[in-house]
Order: structure tokens, then sequence, then C-alpha cells
């Protein structure tokens, strides 16, 4: 018996990737999994597992590995799927599943709440102090398992790279005709980029421009979603937001959409980026090398730049955006000194 360890893994694409797990039937009867009750449930396709939920408070976290650290006494091994080793020594073999990049590069989230900022900052003491306690990290992709070595001392014999997900099966081969509208899936985390994203969109409604963007913000982004939605006021913008959506939607929402646009600038693996070039949809990303490890996107651009993010979208779209006029020494007379009849002083 082993037993499956996620508290706080309740959306993105950790959620994802979990429920991919979860769906796997030859599981059943072998594991015993300890969940976040916020963890939807209800589109798994086998219910016969022995499934605890866990409180997403620190009361409810404390319980939680303290029941770990019980069951560890009769399992074989605990698998560790939030990308942290046990707060409690257990008694059997320990592997953790790390994706969570933003705890060993704290300066992705430097404009998150401050609460966001000092949770980061636990869960990297937690990582880093306890990770003797781990016999295996499972990452997925070589750039994860460097930033491991690197910043957290991690031997790179107990790293393992093991990339996995379900676009195999998710049909895409059923394409459809697509509209002009560029979508981006990811919640509202700060390193999602969202704002610059949309400052983007107001640069190129300056200039006359105005494609659709659709966004996946769920409820507890709505704090982001109001800011989002005094720049759609101010400047017109064609933005829609459909919310927190299953992964079905997901994909047929692939279908409809020109392009994906992915603006983050720090993340583990990128399950857009993957299901995205599956779908044949062609990719605008940052110019990072997690983005390169897994699609060949068609434009890049510098994500913490609003105006190259502009750019990208006006090349992939075929907007004209005329570059900057260079006039001659003569003309700046003309405009500034001549024209206005300054007189030129200079010192001798």
């Amino acid at each position: 018996m082993n037993v499956f360890y996620s508290p706080n893994v309740h959306t993105g694409g950790g959620a994802a990737l979990q429920k991919e797990l979860l769906n796997v039937s030859e599981i059943n009867g072998k594991t015993i999994f300890l969940l976040d009750e916020r963890f939807d449930l209800t589109t798994l396709k086998a219910l016969d597992k022995r499934i605890v939920k866990c409180a997403p408070t620190l009361l409810g976290r404390i319980k939680a590995e303290l029941l770990l650290r019980k069951q560890s006494k009769t399992c074989d091994k605990v698998l560790c799927f939030h990308s942290l080793p046990p707060l409690f020594a257990v008694d059997s073999e320990v592997e953790v599943f790390f994706q969570n990049v933003n705890i060993l590069t704290p300066s992705a989230l430097k404009n998150a709440p401050m609460r966001i900022r000092v949770k980061n900052m636990l869960e990297r003491y937690i990582l880093l102090f306890f990770s003797k306690r781990v016999s295996k990290f499972i990452v997925q992709s070589e750039l994860v398992k460097e930033l491991l070595v690197s910043n957290a001392k991690i031997d790179e014999h107990k790293v393992l790279v093991f990339p996995f997900c379900g676009v195999a099966d998710a049909g895409l081969q059923n394409i459809q005709c697509r509209k002009d509208q560029l979508l981006y899936v990811a919640d509202g985390s700060a390193h999602k980029n969202h704002l610059r994203l949309v400052k983007a969109w107001v640069f190129l409604a300056k200039k006359g421009f105005f494609p659709k963007l659709v966004l996946t913000l769920g409820e507890r982004d709505s704090l982001l979603w109001e800011k989002i939605s005094f720049y759609i006021k101010k400047h017109n913008l064609n933005i829609e937001n459909v919310g927190y959506i299953g992964r079905d939607e997901v994909f047929e929402l692939y279908k409809v959409s020109r392009a994906l646009i992915f603006p983050s600038f720090n993340e583990s693996f990128g399950l857009p980026l993957l299901e995205a070039a599956a779908s044949k949809l062609p990719i605008l990303a940052a110019e990072l090398d997690f983005v390169r490890e897994v699609c060949a996107p068609v434009e890049t651009f510098n994500p913490y730049s609003e105006l190259s993010i502009a750019r990208s979208i006006a090349r992939f779209m075929g907007y004209k955006i005329d570059c900057l006029k260079v006039n001659t020494a003569e003309s700046f007379c003309d405009e500034f000194l001549l024209k206005n009849k300054f007189m030129i002083v200079t010192e001798s």
C-alpha cells in the first residue's frame, strides 16, 4: 500500500495532472489519497479509491501531516505531489513530485500579495530543511532538475526527469475552423503575468486594433478581474473571461481559437503549451527556456514588456505597426530652434 499526499493542490496544471493520475484504474485498492478538500472529484472516472480530504487551514494541514505519519507505518511509499517533503518524519520511503518552481525562484512573485510571498518563503525553508528525508525527486523537465540541483543543493542522482500528461488520449484530431481570437489558459497567480498581457491589449487598442482575448480566471481571481475590467471599460478592449472551466471545455476553446498566448514567466512544465502543441494550435509565448523545452512557438516576446508582447501579437495577426521614424538634425533645428526663433547659445 502507498500514500498519495497532495495538500494544497486543487487548481491549475497540478490539479489537471492529479486528475489524470486518479483516473488510472490500476491504482485502485493500492493507494490511499490524502487530498485538498477543494480539489474537484466530480469528473473522476472511478471513485472506489480510499480518499481522505484535508482542510486548507493551518490546523487542517497539521492534522493531515499527523495522519500521513500514522499511515506511513503500514505503507511502503509516500508520494508527495505538492512539491514538499512531509513536515514530520515518516517510516516509509518518501518521493516528491516537484512542480512549484516559484519556491526556488521567489523573484517571480515580487508583485504578489504579501501573504503569498510569506507562504512561498516558508515553503522554501521546508524544502531546504527537510529535503534529506526524500529518497527521490520527480520533475517534468531538465530545467526544473537543474533548478533543484543548483538552488536547493539536491544531489542530481536523486532527481528523476519523468514528464507526463493526458494529451495523448485527448481526442485533438478534429480541429474545427478557428476564429480570430487568442486564448490564455491560466489562473490568476502573479507569475502568470495577466496585467502586462492586458496592457499589451491597451497598446494595440491605441493603434486601432482590437483582437479578442479569452481568459479562464476563476472566482478566487476576482480582484485581478476587477483590475482587468477597469482597462476593458477604459479602452474598450475585446477581452472575455469564461471563468474556471474543466479540461474538456479547455480543449473546446483550443478548437475555436486562432492561437494560444502564454506570457507566464515561470513554469515547471506549462501544461497548456503541451496541449496547444498537440492540438496543432499556434503558440505565442515568452522567450524562456521552459517554453522551448515543450514547444516551438510561432512568435516569442519579452514577458516583462507589454510593448514586446503587443508587437508579437501584431506580427502574428498581420497588423501593421510602423517603426519609429528617425528625423535629421536639420529637421530638429527646423522644429525646435528655427521655427520658434530661438537663439542657439554655445559656451566657448
